[in-house]
């Protein structure tokens, strides 16, 4: 009696339940490597912005105003067009996609940025 090739329903059912395994480990780990990913190029734009601010509004040398950010990475940031010495605000940003996660940074401390999840 000849046996015909292929593959049994036993083997197709552990092939199917080890690339499901391997698929409910790899979106989690691949949906967080994303998040960080946002938060980081919303980081760099917005602590990008406000070191700009921070040398408009402080150099003695020169007499440029602050000018309104490009927005990119971020789904939004403080608009610091309207900011001198006498009227200095946290620049914010909000990151895209993750509306809850928020970048600050402080003109007062010399520009300083940190992560508000």
């Amino acid at each position: 009696m000849d046996r015909e090739g292929g593959f049994s329903l036993i083997e197709m059912m552990i092939v199917v339940a080890i690339i499901g395994v391997l698929t409910s480990i790899l979106i989690p780990v691949y949906s967080n490597y994303q998040k960080k990913t946002s938060i980081k190029a919303c980081l760099f734009e917005v602590k990008r912005y406000s070191n700009l601010v921070y040398v408009d509004i402080f150099d003695q040398n020169e007499l440029t105003a602050p000018f309104s950010p490009t927005v990119n990475a971020c789904e939004s940031i403080t608009d610091a067009s309207t900011m001198d010495q006498d009227n200095i605000q946290k620049i914010t940003g909000v990151v895209k996609r993750y509306s809850d996660v928020k970048i600050e940074c402080d003109l007062e401390k010399g520009s300083k940025c940190i992560i508000v999840e």
